[in-house]
């Protein structure tokens, strides 16, 4: 069972540059353009169309998660506080 595909290019030999010759004498270059589009799809799409939203989801989860961890650890302990002289 495959969950992420593997990327066409590694990383460890990302395109840098392109280089362009033009052997023809007859040939007459006014303007060149180099243009590089990528096409994201899951979170990495939802991270950079819409990055606050995507941010504040991601912080509710984790606050979320930590108060269900930190009520789950209150559940489980057994102890009593004293405070001002009175047992709670």
């Amino acid at each position: 069972m495959i969950l992420f595909p593997l990327p066409k290019v590694p990383s460890s030999s990302a395109i840098s540059g392109a280089e362009v010759s033009v052997l023809s004498r007859h040939v007459e270059l006014y303007e060149s353009r180099l243009v590089i589009s990528t096409e994201y799809v899951g979170l990495k799409y939802l991270v950079f169309h819409y990055p606050i939203t995507t941010a504040s989801v991601g912080i509710a989860i984790n606050f979320v998660i930590l108060l269900t961890l930190f009520g789950f650890s209150k559940l489980f302990t057994n102890y009593s506080l004293i405070f001002y002289g009175l047992e709670i």
